[in-house]
């Protein structure tokens, strides 16, 4: 079963939340533009890009897929997420623990897992990179990144480039969805296929 959202109207929010990583300094919401992306951008109050992301309210198991099709400008780098872990902020947001990025860039395609780092004061997490592959993404050009998430692994594809990459934190079951940071990125679509 495959279940497609496009951004055109709100109603994609009923099956969301939003949620922000450790290192997040605004909890902001995307923004659609009259085409009917999200997107999101420079906020003038933390002198930075906003980091948001929207994760499914449903949780998915292992060998789901999901796909999202993008843009980005600059240094802009949107990304497919997952977890399973999840805490209350201090304004009751929803905060990352444990998770999982792959993210599309200028410069190609990185895997995260990442993990929160109280200690670190500057970063308050503690990325390790899991895989990099490098090819050159046009600013402006169509983005597709699939992700498909295993037992114990991810098959990360972006524009045609693949790679399967093990790890021993990937959860069984996990919430699923997409962010845009470090500068512009505008969503369009956004699938899950469950298995």
């Amino acid at each position: 079963m495959i279940t497609v959202y496009n951004f055109k109207d709100d109603n994609w929010e009923n099956d969301f939340f939003y949620a922000y990583s450790p290192q997040t300094k605004a909890v902001a919401k995307f923004r659609r533009t009259d085409s009917g992306a999200l997107t999101m951008g420079y906020n003038e109050s933390i002198g930075n890009y906003d980091y948001i992301s929207a994760l499914t309210s449903k949780k998915y198991k292992s060998g789901t897929v999901i796909r999202a099709k993008c843009t980005f400008t600059g240094e802009g780098a949107p990304l497919l997420v997952f977890t399973n872990e999840l805490v209350g902020g201090e304004d009751g947001e929803m905060r990352y623990g444990v998770h999982y990025e792959v993210v599309a860039y200028a410069g190609g395609m990185n895997v995260w897992h990442i993990v929160p780092c109280p200690e670190d004061e500057k970063r308050h997490i503690k990325p390790t990179k899991i895989h990099a592959e490098r090819f050159e993404i046009a600013e402006g050009a169509p983005v597709e990144i699939t992700v498909k998430i295993g037992q114990g692994e991810i098959t990360a594809e972006v524009n045609g480039h693949a790679v399967t990459v093990a790890h021993g934190d990937i959860p069984s079951e996990f919430y699923v969805g997409f962010t845009g940071c470090e500068g512009d990125c505008a969503f369009t679509e956004f699938s899950v296929e469950e298995q």
